[in-house]
């Protein structure tokens, strides 16, 4: 399955002396797919409106007549860019013989993208051959405006580790942010640098070379290996040079702290956090999010407000009510999964608690991906919602929003949801409900000069806003984009 569907809009605007090319208001939808898993995980937006989204894929299939995604081992990762209207300028794939996937995706001002992820035995990247020191390493590699392999990095230890996310620092360089345990490769205070063997959540500074200079980690380590491990998952940069890292983190009893900043565990059973590292990666405040269950922060963006503060948002998936600054917010089952947004204030050497919403029903919900629009203050968030027998409906800012197919209330498959948030968490101003019969999910999503971009996965037939499209194979991927203040429908004959 592959194509294109462009809602009716302005044309798009390209200066005639080969600038930035501007964003229009025309909203587009480009799906593709093969035979089998096509999984998406990233998505990243360059100054001229340029994506690039990345992802897995377990069967080579074609894009165009002319590109084709070639798979050598049991899954790979691939990059493909589009232009801002929606249509493929190159696409590239990356492996080995194992398992190997591509879960962040970060672009710069100069029209270069840097993707991320992990790999098993070795993988191929452009020229350059990386072998594993463990089960599963990390990479982190750079790519032209054109696709060319710039720069390619791995790390990692003896295990099997994680990336979650990278971002662009503002003086050049990277923040890589995940998971590790045992002895790693990675430059630390200690010698040799060495994390829990049970994992902690990891920050990374890479230099414009992609070396990286300076670790910190996060988390006891006393959480164990599987999914209440410590990890981070998200990170987020600020015109300064400042970092902001969210994740999840602690075992009910065992505190720990990362350069003077304290996280108490004596509150959780998993809670997530959010931590500020100044320009000289020394932490300058720690917020943990405490939930009467499990919570895990996934997504973050920051941007600097017109008052001269920086705004963080997170989002997430909670099972319990939410404990924020001491006030519990909202109560309700520990058996479902509920999405939340919030926003925070920096104010320096703390941060303040702006708002907090939760977002879904009574099924699997979370969310995963966010963006601030830094002119009116208005939050995007994007992920699932679904899972369970009594998430026939959605309500969200009065629109609500039905299962696909859902009249007997049995249908138990995820579906997608995207929202605006206004700067204080109400209103919702608009939000769209995307997916059909089979699991749909989407936890990535990008702003830029007034568009939403999203990329995320689909199988059997889904209504995915500007079409009604089919999976080729188990799932296949989808990259939507509509306009940020008003997104439409398809237009009718």
């Amino acid at each position: 399955m592959l194509g294109s569907l462009v809602a009716p809009g302005c044309s798009l605007l390209v200066d005639d002396g080969g600038g930035d090319r501007e964003c229009s208001s025309t909203q587009w939808l480009h799906t593709a797919g093969g035979d089998g898993i096509d999984g998406a995980e990233a998505i990243a937006v360059d100054e001229s409106c340029n994506v690039l989204v990345c992802g897995s894929f377990d069967v080579s299939f074609p894009l165009t007549a002319e590109i084709q995604l070639e798979t050598g081992g049991e899954t790979d990762a691939y990059a493909i860019k589009l232009s801002g209207d929606g249509e493929i300028e190159w696409a590239r794939s990356f492996g080995g013989d194992g398992v190997d996937t591509c879960t962040a995706a970060a672009a710069d001002d100069g029209g270069a993208f840097y993707i991320g992820g992990e790999f098993t035995g070795s993988i191929e990247i452009g020229d350059a051959t990386l072998t594993s020191r463990g089960q599963a390493d990390l990479y982190v590699a750079a790519l032209s405006a054109s696709g060319a392999v710039l720069g390619t990095v791995s790390f990692g230890g003896p295990d099997s580790d994680e990336l979650r996310d990278i971002e662009v620092l503002p003086d050049d360089g990277l923040v890589a942010v995940g998971r590790v345990a045992g002895e790693t490769n990675l430059p630390c205070d200690s010698d040799p640098c060495a994390a829990s063997l049970n994992g902690q959540g990891f920050a990374t500074w890479l230099g414009t070379d992609l070396a990286p200079e300076h670790t910190v980690f996060l988390g006891s380590g006393a959480g164990g290996s599987g999914e209440g491990a410590d990890r981070a998952r998200a990170v987020a940069t600020a015109p300064d040079g400042t970092v902001y890292v969210a994740g999840t983190a602690g075992t009910a009893g065992v505190d720990w702290s990362v350069g003077g900043c304290e996280f108490d565990g004596g509150r959780v059973t998993r809670d997530g956090f959010v931590a500020k590292f100044a320009a000289d990666r020394s932490c300058a405040w720690l917020e943990q999010i405490s939930s009467s269950s499990a919570v895990d922060v996934i997504g973050l963006d920051a941007v600097e407000t017109d008052a001269g503060d920086v705004a963080v948002a997170g989002v997430g998936v909670t099972r319990g009510d939410i404990a924020f600054d001491g006030a519990t917010i909202g109560e309700f089952s520990a058996s479902s999964a509920y999405g939340f947004a919030f926003r925070l204030t920096d104010r320096g050497s703390n941060a303040t608690q702006s708002w907090l919403r939760y977002i879904g029903t009574a099924g699997s919900d979370g969310l995963g991906g966010v963006a601030i629009d830094p002119d009116s203050g208005g939050v995007f968030v994007v992920g699932n919602w679904g899972g369970g027998n009594n998430d026939a409906t959605l309500e969200l800012g009065g629109t609500v929003h039905e299962k696909p197919g859902n009249e007997d209330n049995q249908d138990t498959s995820l579906d997608i949801i995207v929202a605006r948030l206004g700067p204080q968490g109400d209103p919702v101003d608009w939000s769209i409900a995307l997916g059909g019969d089979g699991e749909d999910g989407a936890f990535s999503l990008a702003l830029k000069q007034g568009r939403v971009f999203v990329h995320g996965s689909f199988s059997s037939t889904a209504d995915l806003l500007l079409g009604s499209e089919t999976s080729a194979g188990a799932s296949d991927l989808f990259t939507l984009v509509v306009d940020s203040t008003d997104p439409a429908p398809a237009a009718t004959e």
